[in-house]
């Protein structure tokens, strides 16, 4: 099984980085998408600031490597995303919104990914 696939990248190896960017293009926009879904699903839309800051873009952290950078920046993501303690000495539980996101968008990115090398393999 592996060695053909194996044999499939390697005549396609001209096409593979730009397959590789534009499904993590499609990676960053599903993770954003998801993520946001996510937050109205568990109810954290107060305002919409944290909704709104959930940001990815596709990256690629040295020549050949591919990937999807995921973030929030708001003060208080992390107290959401992972639970927090109040004043009160009682727990609240984490949402994991961002993780669960991350891990949906995985899944999309490899099917994407086996989709795009098929296409461009009976393309050639």
């Amino acid at each position: 099984m592996f060695d053909e696939y194996a044999k499939k990248l390697k005549e396609l190896e001209q096409d593979v980085p730009k397959i590789f960017k534009k499904v993590a293009k499609k990676g960053a926009i599903k993770f954003v998408n998801e993520a946001q879904d996510r937050t109205d699903r568990e109810g954290l839309v107060d305002t919409g600031a944290y909704k709104r800051n959930w940001q990815a873009r596709p990256i690629e952290p040295m020549p050949d490597v591919y990937g999807v950078e995921c973030q929030n920046n708001m003060e208080y993501a992390s107290f959401l995303e992972y639970g927090h303690r109040t004043r009160g000495n009682t727990k609240v539980k984490g949402r994991f919104v961002g993780e669960l996101s991350i891990r949906e968008t995985e899944y999309y990115c490899v099917q994407e990914l086996e989709k795009a090398l098929e296409k461009a393999y009976k393309q050639k």
